[in-house]
């Protein structure tokens, strides 16, 4: 929806298709699951929101991301050094913490930072190189990921009718991938 609201991208028939396939999972989820999922729809604004940001910026994607380190530190330093007490911490909590841990899980800790910025990079290339219809669609992915790993990993049961959302959805990434190679197939062809 943002890239035909802000960049005037227009969906070819099999996209519209996709896409209300892909609204149709979700409206099934919701019927079955009874709530709206909130979670989900609001991870996926978020991410909606920062693609379009950085499709709206016009900034490389490595300084884009400088940034955007520069803009969260602060935060980030404050939730580090400030002790802080909450439900599951009742006692005052800071940093102190760290020097009880591991060496490996240190370093695991700090490495994590690193490799975090990878794929963030790569986001943030990507949402400059394609349209924003097909950035939405190919976050599909990720939920990907995580039921293969918590279905084949981690054993976690998966009921009949989720196959019917996956199922609606995986449609939905299917005619979409082919749209974008019928498009690509007429453009080499002119």
């Amino acid at each position: 929806m943002f890239g035909q609201i802000f960049f005037r991208e227009k969906l070819s028939f099999l996209q519209w298709v996709a896409f209300c396939l892909a609204i149709a999972g979700v409206v099934t989820q919701t019927v079955i699951s009874g709530s709206l999922p909130w979670v989900s729809i609001g991870m996926a604004l978020s991410f909606s929101i920062y693609g379009l940001l950085k499709k709206k910026i016009s900034m490389p994607a490595l300084e884009s991301l400088g940034i955007e380190c520069l803009i969260v530190t602060p935060i980030a330093m404050l939730l580090l050094f400030a002790p802080f007490v909450s439900v599951l911490l009742p006692t005052w909590q800071s940093v102190g913490y760290m020097a009880d841990l591991p060496a490996i899980t240190f370093f695991f800790l700090v490495l994590s930072g690193a490799i975090t910025m990878v794929p963030l990079y790569l986001f943030g290339r990507g949402a400059q190189l394609v349209p924003l219809s097909t950035l939405g669609f190919f976050q599909f992915i990720s939920p990907t990921m995580n039921f293969l790993f918590a279905f084949f990993v981690f054993g976690e049961p998966f009921p009949w009718y989720n196959y019917i959302v996956f199922g609606l959805i995986w449609s939905a990434m299917i005619l979409y991938i082919i749209s974008l190679n019928i498009a690509t197939r007429e453009r080499t062809d002119q």
